[in-house]
């Protein structure tokens, strides 16, 4: 009886191990399966995570950048006010708190669609490379269109960051004609230069035209954004002539004040609060932070060359005249800062302080040239903007292997030369049927009182009633 049941034990116990061993084989590929999905599935789950990080830490990074862009405006705004006299700083400070608004404005309607062409939307060539205008763009009214380079990045604040760009653009022209035109004739500069000047462009270097297609480079708008504004300011003033008597050899001494700096300290404070926003305007270009090797780079060599171009103008100031103005001086900080930012992605630091030596030489004798041919630049636009712009986008050719020196000549001609000609040709047209430019007497008493009917100080208002 025993035996019997250790007999039956044996052969449960045998059917269980035979059971075990078939389910093991059964069982053993879907355990297995089972095992290797989640070792697929994990690393595709953290990589989609790093990705949307990446790419909300890009935008973040671009929205910055906008805001430290747009707050140029102050600098201009405080640097032109103190350059000019100070019965036209009402008048000054109007005019680049409407570049602003009717700027971003007018870029928002038509000029980004000008500016840019949507991958896979909806888009017109007019002229194919040169002149365009995308549908998709218009009013920004189809968000899912994306341009190429900036996929990673909401449409909306990629027209922010580039909304500012364009009314840092049109602000440059502000100081050049203070107190000679009429707010009406400069709010039509500020809607030609962001609707059309600077779109067209931007679109030929940044959104696939015949510049970006031939080579040419220019990172952050060294052509695009300063050559267009320093050339627009050249075409303006050309129109508007100098202001009265002011290279007149017999005018008073005392009646000389009224041309020279009327607060130093405003200039030197606007001064720096454009070369803090100016690493928003090249480190943002870079339109996101994966590479903080690049974004150093672009730092680095953006301080270098504003550096070595102020340092140049005192140098050259203290051997030639004795004497060292800080205007001059200001204005070298800004060469250096315009002079590199066509290359400062593409060029050592040890080229960029190079640069930017020949960047503070521009400045001086652009503004020589100016006084000799009696062009009258209030405050030094045009050799900072123009003059450096087009020796930023050559020095790109020089100290830069990647790029064409040729090419770049002829982009930083092209574009200077765009800008120029069509604000010298609409303002010529426009001013030989409504005269742009203020009367004498206004001009003489100050554009503060006689078109804004307000004083920037009170001591010129209690002068005013008396």
């Amino acid at each position: 009886m025993v035996k019997k049941k250790h007999s039956t034990m044996l052969r449960l116990y045998k059917f269980f191990i035979l059971a075990t061993t078939i389910a093991i084989f059964l069982l053993f590929p879907t355990i297995l399966s089972a095992q290797v999905i989640p070792e697929q599935v994990i690393p595709t789950v953290i990589k989609a995570q790093i990705v949307a990080l990446e790419n909300q830490l890009n935008n973040f990074w671009v929205l910055v950048a906008g805001i430290l862009v747009l707050m140029m405006q102050l600098g201009f705004a405080m640097l032109e006010a103190g350059f000019s006299a100070a019965k036209n700083t009402v008048n000054v400070l109007f005019k680049n708190v409407a570049d602003a608004c009717v700027g971003i404005i007018v870029y928002f309607l038509f000029g980004y669609a000008l500016m840019y062409r949507p991958e896979n939307c909806q888009a017109i060539d007019i002229i194919p490379n040169i002149f365009g205008i995308s549908i998709s763009y218009l009013w920004l009214n189809e968000l899912p269109c994306s341009r190429q380079g900036a996929e990673h990045l909401s449409l909306y604040i990629d027209f922010f960051f580039q909304a500012a760009f364009a009314a840092t653009a049109a602000t440059i022209c502000s100081g050049a004609v203070a107190g000679r035109i009429k707010p009406w004739a400069y709010l039509l500069l500020t809607f030609l230069i962001t609707g059309l000047v600077y779109p067209v462009s931007g679109y030929w270097v940044w959104g696939g035209g015949w510049l970006d297609q031939w080579g040419f480079h220019d990172f952050a708008g060294s052509l695009v954004v300063h050559g267009v504004g320093g050339g627009a300011a050249l075409a303006i003033v050309k129109i508007l002539k100098s202001r009265t008597r002011r290279f007149d050899s017999e005018i008073p001494e005392e009646e000389k004040k009224q041309f020279l700096p009327h607060s130093l300290p405003l200039a030197a404070m606007g001064t720096f609060i454009l070369w803090i926003g100016w690493y928003g305007f090249n480190a943002g270009s870079t339109l996101g932070v994966s590479s903080p090797d690049a974004l150093g780079r672009i730092a680095v060599n953006t301080t270098l060359s504003a550096c070595s171009s102020g340092c140049t103008v005192i140098v050259y100031r203290r051997i030639r005249e004795s004497k060292i103005d800080l205007s001059t001086v200001l204005n070298g900080l800004l060469g250096g800062l315009v002079g590199i930012t066509a290359s400062c992605d593409v060029v050592s630091p040890l080229f960029s302080l190079i640069i930017g030596v020949f960047t503070g030489l521009v400045v001086i004798w652009g503004i020589n040239l100016l006084n000799k041919q009696k062009i009258d630049d209030a405050v030094g636009a045009i050799p900072v903007h123009c003059f450096c712009g087009i020796w930023g986008g050559v020095a790109t050719g020089l100290f830069s292997s990647e790029y064409n020196i040729f090419k770049q000549i002829v982009g930083s001609l092209s574009i200077s030369a765009w800008s120029f000609l069509m604000v010298w040709l609409c303002f010529y047209l426009i001013n030989s049927i409504f005269v742009i430019r203020v009367k004498e007497d206004e001009e003489k008493d100050g554009l503060d009182y006689e078109e804004h009917n307000e004083f920037a100080y009170v001591s010129l208002e209690k002068k005013e009633k008396v």
